[in-house]
């Protein structure tokens, strides 16, 4: 996994499989592009952002690329609205592109994902909404609640307190893999009391706090 200088990507990961492994992706408050290879074949997936942890297989062999959007990031043409909780695979017609709203895209890899990022921009496949950004980043627009709940389901399919529930359980995992105690975690990320802790882990990550210390 590494970070990007691209203003509109989070991370981009790279995973590859040595053996068979049922693996589970849980909430992070993104979405993405994923390049999927799997028993030799590759195809492409848009996926929301989920809320709720998502259990897949892999085979030998098997790897993928992942794409991981911002939060104020979207594709205007197809609303976080009617993408959360969703994966979409994406025609591709060679083993080297794939289409994405009309255009033909080259498949990227690990090191040159910016370049795809880089296109999808300059086409308007992908823009950034400066209200879903700014409250992200700490600095909030001017805007009447109303209005800041249709940005957030507009670009994630999320409200602002979803996006903040999935963040805040985020950063809990966080803590208790590096052995924090859970009543300490619970309260040095917001949450009312380490029960309220339990019940969101189970319910975004499908763990207990005992469950993610133990096995990270």
């Amino acid at each position: 996994m590494r970070g990007s200088d691209s203003a509109f990507v989070e991370r981009i990961t790279h995973v590859s499989y040595g053996g068979k492994a049922d693996d589970v992706t849980t909430p992070d408050g993104c979405w993405d592009i994923v390049v999927m290879r799997h028993r030799g074949r590759v195809a492409i997936l848009r996926t929301g952002v989920i809320t709720s942890p998502v259990r897949l297989g892999y085979q030998p062999g098997d790897e993928y690329i992942s794409i991981s959007f911002k939060p104020g990031v979207f594709m205007p043409r197809v609303p976080g609205v009617e993408m959360v909780d969703k994966a979409h695979v994406l025609p591709t017609p060679s083993t080297r592109s794939f289409w994405l709203e009309g255009s033909a895209l080259e498949i990227p890899t690990f090191e040159n994902a910016e370049g795809l990022v880089d296109r999808l921009v300059r086409g308007g496949i992908i823009v950034r909404d400066d209200i879903v950004d700014g409250l992200v980043m700490g600095r909030p627009k001017a805007a009447t609640p109303r209005s800041v709940q249709r940005h957030f389901l507009r670009a994630l399919g999320v409200t602002s307190k979803g996006l903040e529930q999935i963040h805040r359980a985020c950063r809990a995992v966080d803590l208790l893999q590096q052995g924090r105690a859970p009543a300490d975690v619970a309260v040095d990320v917001g949450y009312a009391d380490q029960p309220h802790m339990s019940r969101s882990l189970k319910r975004l990550m499908g763990r207990t706090p005992g469950e993610i210390a133990r096995k990270p």
